[in-house]
Formats: C-alpha cells, structure tokens, sequence
C-alpha cells in the first residue's frame, strides 16, 4: 500500500491488495508470538542480521500519517521529536493507519507479535496528511527539510506519484547533500515507471518482492531501481476501530521500503561502530546492487557484514 502524489495535491489511495481488508482482525491476534515460518524473516535472515547490529545509532524519519498515541507512548524512549506539518503541531495522531504500520515495520521491538530489524533506532515522526487522508507536496518537502534539520540520518517515504515537483526535488537534494539516505518506495500500480520521488537521482528506490522470489506483480518497475525487497503478507502493529493495537500484515511497496529503511540501518550502524566510517549514499547504494534478493538464499543480505 502506498500513498500516491499527483502534481501539487497527494491524493491518499488505500489500494485493496493481497493481505489488506477495511475490517480490522481480531485483538486477540496481540498474543501472538512472532512466527519462525514467515516467509522474509527467514529470507533476510533477521537472527544473523540481529548479531551485526540493531540500528542503535541511527536516526529514521518516518514521512506519512503520524503514529498511534498508543504506540507513540511505547516507542516514547526512541521517538526524539514528532511533527504535524499539516497543522503546525506535535500532535501526530494517525488517524490512516498508515504511518503507524510503517514505523512499526521497521522499528517494533517485538511487542504484538512484530520484529523490526532496526528495534533500536531512534525515530523522528512526520503526519503529512489531514484528515481526509491528501497532502499537499509543500508539506512533503517541508517535512524532508525538517527531519535533515533534526539530524536524521534515513529518510522514509512511502508517498509518490508520476509527476515531478521542484520543492519535493530541491528538498530531496538537500537531504542527500547533508548525506541523508532517502529510502522511497517505487509504487504499487504494476507500471514500468518509478512514481517520484523514488525516481529522483540519489534516492534508494524500492521495487516489492513477493514470498515466491519475484517481482510482485503490482510493483512499479524499472532498470534504474536500487533495490526489491520483501513487500508480501509484511506484519506490523495495526490500529482496531476502537484504537486497541493488534498484529496484522499487509502487501506492497510502501511495506518494502520500511524494511529497506530498518536494514540500511543497520549497515550504517555496523560500519559506524566497527569502523567508525559514516557511509556514503554512493557507497550504500552500490552496496545494495550487490545484493540479489531474488535469489532464495538467506545468505545475500549478509554481503554488506561479511564482504
């Protein structure tokens, strides 16, 4: 699921896609335990990753439709700065879901049932959108602005559409002249084409991988793409209609990139502490291309830690 821009105004499309219903799953779901059978646990290899590293150093900033105040309050040790852009505030009540089941993709600690690779990365909180659910791309530029301005060191956006802007591009580059790592999802309509900003120069562009090996098959697609990574049946922490959290899981490309985003985490942190070396975006992305996640081997997520 990804959230699309069309020229100055966002428009919020909830996409009706593999493991995504309207209705919320039952809370009972809060007791589960985190499965060995999920199919891109053992693709990645979280357990190996895990002894690399846990993204302690990083800062991600989370661009989308805010966070639960529930899981706000859980992530209260780690969250160093939230942000309404929409209403000047630091209130960033999700009211999409959205947001929420990106962030805890990435950075979950376990709680509900779900394991972010990056569990111990701090995290900057950006809502971008009202509460009809559209944005503006003054606000998406903004906020890129803002998270380089709070030091983040990875920027997440799982919002894109197919036309260029130049507030969106200028803002993009200053993240990436600061050495910002913008992760950014390719988008979820099948399309030969990366919807922007995935597209821009510089930006770790993510196609979504789905649990047979391949490209799933409403992923935006292109040659320049950075990167495929996992987007089928994606387990996060969901909000119920009475606001109760509870496990679910979910496909697309917005759910790759918040993966993408936790596992370069965790390469920055690695080369940081072990070698006091603070990656380059050039040198990340090349890293990247190393990888063949089409391959089924729970081996090639490792190239970056063992290489």
């Amino acid at each position: 699921m990804i959230k699309k821009i069309n020229a100055a105004i966002i428009m919020a499309l909830a996409l009706a896609l593999t493991a995504c219903t309207s209705a919320k799953k039952s809370n009972a779901e809060k007791s589960e335990k985190i499965s060995n059978d999920t199919w891109y646990y053992k693709a990645m290899n979280y357990d190996e990753l895990s002894k690399y590293s846990d993204g302690d150093s990083q800062l991600i900033a989370f661009i989308d439709s805010g966070i639960s105040p529930k899981l706000e309050e859980e992530y209260s040790d780690r969250i160093v700065y939230t942000y309404d852009i929409v209403n000047d505030s630091e209130d960033v009540f999700d009211t999409d879901t959205h947001g929420t089941e990106i962030t805890s993709i990435a950075c979950n600690s376990g709680n509900f049932g779900v394991c972010g690779l990056a569990s111990k990365s701090k995290m900057l909180i950006y809502k971008v959108t009202d509460h009809h659910g559209t944005t503006k791309s003054d606000y998406l530029s903004k906020a890129i602005k803002d998270a380089v301005e709070h030091k983040a060191t990875i920027i997440n956006i799982s919002i894109g559409g197919y036309k260029k802007d130049s507030n969106i591009e200028e803002a993009i580059n200053y993240a990436l002249a600061n050495n910002v790592t913008v992760v950014a999802a390719a988008g979820d309509y099948g399309d030969k084409d990366l919807l922007y900003p995935a597209k821009y120069e510089g930006v770790i562009s993510v196609q979504g991988l789905d649990s047979t090996f391949n490209l799933w098959c409403n992923s935006n697609h292109e040659d320049t793409a950075t990167i495929t990574f996992p987007c089928e049946n994606i387990e996060s922490v969901d909000i119920s209609n009475d606001s109760t959290l509870f496990k679910s899981a979910s496909t697309g490309t917005s759910q790759a990139t918040a993966l993408a985003s936790a596992y370069i985490a965790l390469i920055k942190d690695y080369y940081l502490d072990s070698y006091s070396k603070d990656l380059s975006n050039t040198e990340l992305i090349d890293m990247l291309k190393e990888i063949d996640t089409f391959k089924n081997s729970n081996t090639e997520y490792l190239k970056p830690f063992v290489n």
